[in-house]
This record gives C-alpha cells, sequence and structure tokens, in this order.
C-alpha cells in the first residue's frame, strides 16, 4: 500500500466584506511505495510495475473574489520545486511542476437569469523515459505545456430549473493525459 506523510502551512485571509478571499501555502509530501510502470515482460506476457518513493515541496497560491456585483473570478497556481526520491535524483518527471488555473463568470444584466464564463487550466511540459531501443538508444516521451479552455452558460428558467451549456476544450487543443 501507498504510505506517506505530507505537512502543509499557510495564510488565508478575507477582505472587502468577504469579496476577495486568498489563501498560500507551503507543502512537504513524503510517498512510499506508489506505483509506477516499469516495462512490459514479453517472455511473461504482462506488465510490470516497480515502486518510486517520492518526496515533494512546493506552494499553492489562490485568490478568488467578486470583481462587482455581476462578475466573480478565480485563480491559483501550484508549483513544485522538487520531486525527488530519498537520494535526491529528480522523478516524476510526468507530473507537471507549475498549474495554473483562471475562471470566471459573469451574470449578464440585461438578461435576467443569463450567466456566462470560462476557464482556463495550463500546464508545463513532462517527460518520460520509456526504456531503450535496441541500440541503447533512451526513448523519451515528451508532452510540451498546454492550456485547456473552457466556456460556459447557463440560464435560470425560474427558482427551480436551469438549463446549461459547457464546452469542455473549446479550442481543440490536442494533448495527452499521461506518459
Amino acid at each position: 500500500p501507498i504510505e506517506g506523510d505530507s505537512v502543509e502551512g499557510g495564510i488565508k485571509g478575507e477582505w472587502f466584506g468577504g469579496r476577495l478571499n486568498a489563501s498560500a501555502g507551503m507543502f512537504r509530501t513524503e510517498q512510499e511505495n506508489p506505483p509506477e510502470y516499469g516495462g512490459f515482460d514479453s517472455g511473461a506476457g504482462v506488465s510490470y510495475y516497480n515502486t518510486v518513493d517520492a518526496i515533494s515541496k512546493g506552494y499553492e497560491l489562490t485568490i478568488a473574489g467578486q470583481i462587482t456585483d455581476n462578475w466573480e473570478a478565480s485563480a491559483g497556481l501550484t508549483h513544485l520545486f522538487s520531486l525527488q526520491d530519498k537520494e535526491g535524483r529528480t522523478v516524476r518527471t510526468y507530473v507537471p511542476r507549475n498549474y495554473l488555473y483562471l475562471g470566471t463568470t459573469y451574470k449578464v444584466p440585461q438578461v435576467r437569469g443569463l450567466k456566462v464564463g470560462g476557464s482556463m487550466v495550463w500546464q508545463d511540459d513532462i517527460s518520460r523515459e520509456q526504456g531503450a531501443t535496441a541500440s541503447g538508444e533512451t526513448i523519451v516521451t515528451r508532452q510540451d505545456s498546454y492550456a485547456v479552455v473552457n466556456a460556459m452558460a447557463s440560464y435560470d428558467i425560474d427558482e427551480h430549473f436551469n438549463v446549461a451549456l459547457n464546452v469542455n476544450n473549446l479550442f481543440d487543443e490536442k494533448y495527452l493525459t499521461s506518459l
């Protein structure tokens, strides 16, 4: 089983009568025994997994608020400044080191019950060594940084019914969900 310990500390604040909230936190997480794909044993016809103990350190920043009576926005940033094994070697290069979220909604005052909004999630580039070729050349899979943009619109028919349209990956960005 995966075992681990986490320590997190930070601060939170509220301003302007609760219209603005922000937080900042630092964390350190140590995990033992998480499985990681190790390869394929062609003789046995099965995949095998190794465990890679890791210590991650980083910080998170978030801010959310009501900019006007009709406009709300939020943002968050997570940054890992290290993800290493117990010997200090970088591990899990397939985990993004930077992750950013932005979101907003707006109640259209000219059309009662209509709300529109959007969000964007961005992560930096990732990579993973996948083994070696027969000639000994290392095979590395890479995913460049990318952003996914989503949009939404909702309309309150009355106090009990609402219809909504969500469009995910608005610009049809191509990306790998796993390496």
